[in-house]
């Protein structure tokens, strides 16, 4: 009598669950933050712009981020995070995403959203890891992400970061409640600044 082997009931559902993911989870986003970005009245360039004009220095990262699931469906606009540089030091501040208010980020809140918070940086990378924090140039992230949105899409996040020498800015844009990322090499900035 031939035997069949089954595979457990778990690790079937895992495997089925996974077998689809072609991206990494770095580049997956929550879905909370994919839909609320699309609703908020401040984009990430006034946020930045707000954050390097009350506070001074450079941004060198930014980012959308909404705590709790769908919050802006009852009027809670999210915040973004934004890292400055200054002297060779960083700095994280958050701007609320409907007022422009500047605090500090990820605040205490509910157990919920503290949560929420663990979770989401369980799967995105670390923005503070991809800076070099004493750059070989003056960052604009505001011409970057303004030059990637004309591609379609508004910016959710960007960064400044190093790739192998090339100093560029990764910048993830949301668009009919889909993602896509673009690349700003900093040489693409001086060209179109010198024109």
């Amino acid at each position: 009598m031939k035997r069949i082997h089954l595979l457990p009931a778990p690790l079937l559902a895992a495997m089925l669950l996974t077998s689809g993911c072609a991206t990494m989870l770095a580049d997956a986003e929550p879905a909370k933050d994919v839909v609320c970005l699309q609703s908020a009245k401040l984009s990430l360039i006034d946020a930045i712009a707000t954050a390097e004009r009350q506070l001074g220095g450079h941004a060198v990262a930014g980012r959308y981020r909404q705590d709790e699931e769908l919050e802006c469906l009852v009027n809670k606009p999210g915040e973004y995070d934004v890292t400055l540089r200054s002297n060779g030091q960083l700095r994280r501040v958050a701007v609320n995403a409907r007022t422009s208010e500047i605090g500090s980020p990820e605040k205490g809140g509910t157990i919920l959203e503290r949560t929420s918070r663990v979770l989401d940086r369980a799967f995105e990378a670390d923005p503070k890891a991809h800076i070099p924090v004493e750059s070989r140039v003056t960052p604009n992230l505001i011409e970057a992400i303004a030059l990637a949105e004309r591609s379609g899409g508004k910016a959710q996040k960007a960064h400044l970061e190093d790739r192998g020498g090339r100093l560029g800015f990764y910048v993830k844009l949301v668009e009919d409640g889909k993602t896509h990322v673009a690349w700003v090499d900093t040489n693409q900035l001086r060209s179109l600044a010198a024109n």
